[in-house]
């Protein structure tokens, strides 16, 4: 029997070694640096997790059902999501009577719109800048993933699935706040922005309306909870009202068929 020579092994085995580090350092290199799996639900899944979740929050709450009321919402709504390609939601949106000042978002496309909020509103276009942030806040997934952070994917998979095991209270009680970080902000403010210029709408309403909303929180002990959460709100002003809008834009403000913003808050009242 013929022995292989130890530097004939040595030198297979350096070999085998320099072709797998080659092979290891050629996938890492394609790897994004700052990447990190995340589990995530399916649209579909998400979907019937969000249904669970508007059904039990709205359990609780004065709805505003009126349908002029929200046919104007819709109209604001829908002029907004036509300019979303590929998106993965048909969007449903909610009026609930409060005082306070906001606007969330829930899985599968469903957004709260309280009646405060419209109130305050002095245009159609500031309004529709808050629903095209809430949809940013969609459409990034921003909710769902905050959720499976919380509470794990396989918590979440067994609600979809009908268990629901007394997690629905907290799971929806950290649905609708509006905690989140700063990089899913600018996220959700970019996508408004964007979107509220691909429908005509000049991104300044954004920044007027959360100069508002920043005024009046100023006056109240407890302020406004949309402000309250979301940081750097002086820089989100300034970037709405210098966003270099592209060349050729035309501004289609609401028509009052459309819109009536005074009808509709007598409605929402």
């Amino acid at each position: 029997m013929i022995r292989p020579q130890p530097i004939r092994i040595i030198a297979e085995a350096l070999l085998l070694a320099g072709i797998f580090l080659g092979v290891w350092f050629g996938v890492y290199s394609l790897v994004p640096k700052d990447w990190s799996y995340k589990p995530r639900l399916s649209f579909e899944d998400e979907k019937k997790l969000g249904d669970i979740l508007i059904d039990s929050y709205l359990q609780g709450e004065q709805r505003v059902t009126d349908p002029e009321a929200l046919d104007m919402i819709y109209a604001m709504g829908n002029r907004l999501q036509e300019q979303i390609p590929n998106s993965q939601y048909n969007y449903t949106f909610y009026i609930v009577k409060s005082p306070v000042a906001n606007a969330f978002t829930l899985p599968g496309g469903n957004i709260v719109i309280f009646s405060g909020l419209i109130e305050l509103a002095d245009t159609p276009e500031e309004l529709a800048g808050v629903l095209g942030h809430e949809m940013g806040h969609a459409e990034n997934r921003h909710v769902v993933d905050r959720l499976i952070k919380e509470f794990g994917i396989t918590a979440i998979g067994a609600i979809v699935l009908g268990d629901k095991g007394g997690m629905i209270g907290g799971l929806l009680q950290k649905a609708i706040s509006t905690s989140f970080d700063r990089d899913q902000e600018r996220e959700a403010d970019d996508f408004a922005l964007k979107t509220l210029v691909s429908s005509g709408i000049n991104p300044k309403y954004f920044g007027d309306f959360f100069s508002k909303l920043d005024k009046e929180s100023s006056v109240l002990e407890n302020g406004l909870e949309m402000i309250s959460t979301h940081p750097d709100n002086g820089e989100r002003i300034a970037k709405a009202r210098n966003y270099k809008l592209p060349a050729g834009f035309t501004e289609k403000p609401f028509t009052a068929d459309e819109v009536d913003l005074k009808k509709l808050k007598e409605l929402v009242q």
